[in-house]
């Protein structure tokens, strides 16, 4: 079923306020298999965990859904690490906001504080979800705030694997 068609009947099924976060969850989806497909392949980088998606979740919700959405362990250095991502259409106030609540920024500020696992935010910017303007990933030790300005992000862009390596190892 096509992207557009499984929209459009999503639309029809529920009321406006299920459907935005539906839509929201969709595109955080989307981002997140583009960040695994392109930047974090088999061949270099093991899943060890994975958040549930939506729909699981609106049935029987999984606690570990509140971790980041992405625990790896990079093949060749043995590093295990997690990545949350963020995807964004634009900035808003001059700012990528990252997260909504200081609440969800404390708890992977907990997460990686009690399981002593280095957490990076993966950030995409402008284009659309599959297929972001920008590309950032920065270490949550770095981030100060739930908002960030460009001029913050440029020094994590990413704009191939090898990126990637520099910045998690």
């Amino acid at each position: 079923m096509t992207s557009v068609i499984k929209k459009f009947i999503k639309k029809l099924t529920m009321n406006e306020e299920e459907y935005r976060k539906w839509l929201s969850h969709e595109k955080g989806k989307e981002f997140e298999n583009y960040i695994l497909n392109n930047f974090f392949p088999n061949k270099y980088f093991e899943i060890l965990e994975m958040t549930h998606n939506y729909e699981t979740n609106k049935k029987h919700f999984i606690k570990s859904s509140l971790k980041p959405d992405f625990k790896f362990k990079d093949k060749k250095t043995g590093k295990i690490f997690y990545v949350e991502c963020k995807f964004r259409s634009n900035l808003y106030q001059n700012k990528f906001h990252w997260t909504k609540s200081d609440k969800q920024f404390d708890r992977y500020k907990d997460i990686e504080l009690n399981e002593n696992i280095e957490t990076f935010i993966a950030m995409g910017l402008g284009g659309t979800a599959n297929n972001p303007n920008k590309v950032y990933l920065m270490p949550l030790r770095e981030i100060k705030y739930t908002a960030l300005y460009p001029s913050v992000l440029k020094n994590w862009e990413i704009t191939n694997i090898y990126n990637i390596f520099k910045i998690v190892n």
